[in-house]
């Protein structure tokens, strides 16, 4: 049983999916008319899971597979197109990303000086935590991957020179430490949205 599924919809009602749909296997489902780019979310899923050597299924007509791979895969100079981890941001990719963390773990990535994958987290024991929350990170350097849901750091990031700001209760405007998570994201969204104006986020 493969470890990993991709599958294609007619719903428009979403443009993508990701998580257990009740039969034990982690999925991405991409919506056909609610996904501007699922060809490329689908080339991203097939060209990580092959890399990485994980399980997956590619749940695509040969008809979508083949469009995909002709979208995704198109050669250039003897090289395709595209891959999970192109060292460039493309066009549709935000400049920033955000990450978002406890006050404790913030505590420790800044005493560590880097963001640590949830992977390598994970192998260490240092998680309560059962899926990954996310990453900040730079394509150029080789540092982005894209798994068809996601874009991540795959083993970790330094803070220098890729943090831009980080948020605290303060810098958010709250007046003390105590908020719901929604409240403390969107008041330090829109605070950066006014100090970094030249920036679209992404969460």
């Amino acid at each position: 049983m493969p470890g990993r599924r991709l599958e294609l919809t007619e719903d428009p009602g979403f443009q993508l999916i990701c998580g257990d749909q009740g039969d034990g296997v982690y999925s991405i489902r991409l919506s056909r008319p609610g996904h501007p780019d699922w060809r490329m979310a689908a080339g991203d899923f097939l060209s990580f899971h092959e890399a990485m050597g994980i399980p997956f299924e590619l749940a695509l007509d040969r008809r979508d597979r083949e469009d995909m791979l002709e979208h995704y895969t198109g050669f250039s100079n003897g090289e395709p197109t595209h891959s999970y981890n192109d060292p460039y941001l493309r066009a549709k990719e935000p400049r920033v990303l955000v990450h978002s963390t406890t006050t404790e773990s913030w505590d420790s990535i800044r005493e560590e000086g880097e963001l640590l994958s949830w992977n390598t987290l994970k192998a260490r024991g240092a998680l309560r935590e059962q899926e990954p929350i996310g990453a900040a990170l730079m394509a150029r350097d080789g540092l982005l991957l894209r798994d068809g849901c996601h874009m991540k750091v795959r083993d970790r990031l330094p803070l220098e020179p890729y943090l831009i700001w980080a948020a605290d209760w303060k810098a958010a405007g709250l007046g003390s430490p105590g908020s719901q998570p929604e409240t403390f994201a969107n008041l330090a969204d829109r605070e950066f949205s006014r100090r970094f104006k030249e920036y679209t986020l992404v969460n």
